[in-house]
């Protein structure tokens, strides 16, 4: 049996007639509609494939398979919400861990002082008691000055740690004029490293007498 298709909307047919099969063929595998019309040599008038009676079985059972089709999950699908969530704490983590170990390396201010209160002296035979640690800048090039021995940067953890080894916990900080911020993180980083309790900022007073002379007995220089 011959039969003319149209597709929905559309005036003209499919050029060629076609068999029950091949409708039933296109219809599974998506060429024609459920919706588009055929007529059959017995029919007065177009009707839709579902509502025909030759064919509405067929379309109800491809359109219940399409229904449950459309509500399968596709494994193809990639889920990059849990990714995301966990980038963003991630960054949250390394921001706040980056922030705070700035912080924990910003120099500590002395606390304001009474205009009546003098600033607390320490001789020189106090001195020797503590660890003098002076930087200064001397042209491009910063010093670091342990107890009056000039050390370099990479020998400054070492003439440190042997000067807690001697019993010196303490260290009294003193920075020169210009010297840059960086100087001030390299001395304390080192300082924390030699097991050194305590660090004090050495002042000036008004008449120009430090606080804190430097001890005049220096280390000898490391062979």
């Amino acid at each position: 049996m011959a039969w003319r298709l149209r597709h929905e909307g559309s005036p003209q047919p499919v050029p060629q007639p076609l068999t029950s099969e091949q409708i039933v063929e296109g219809l599974k595998d998506g060429v024609y509609a459920t919706t588009d019309e055929v007529r059959g040599p017995s029919d007065a008038k177009w009707i839709a494939l579902e509502s025909h009676p030759y064919f509405a079985e067929v379309s109800e059972v491809i359109q219940a398979i399409e229904e449950e089709a459309g509500h399968e999950p596709d494994d193809n699908h990639i889920d990059m919400n849990p990714l995301i969530d966990v980038c963003l704490v991630l960054l949250v983590f390394f921001i706040l861990a980056t922030t705070m170990s700035v912080m924990e390396k910003v120099m500590s201010l002395p606390p304001n002082q009474p205009k009546n209160q003098k600033p607390r002296e320490i001789r020189e035979d106090q001195a020797k008691q503590y660890i003098m640690l002076k930087i200064e800048k001397k042209g491009n090039v910063t010093n670091y000055n342990v107890n009056g021995y000039d050390a370099k940067e990479e020998d400054l953890l070492r003439e440190l740690e042997r000067l807690v080894k001697e019993g010196k916990t303490t260290m009294i900080l003193d920075i020169g004029p210009n010297v840059e911020f960086d100087a001030y993180i390299v001395a304390k980083d080192n300082a924390t490293q030699a097991h050194i309790e305590k660090i004090l900022t050495k002042q000036v007073t008004k008449g120009g007498n430090k606080a804190a002379p430097p001890s005049k007995t220096g280390a000898p220089p490391a062979k």
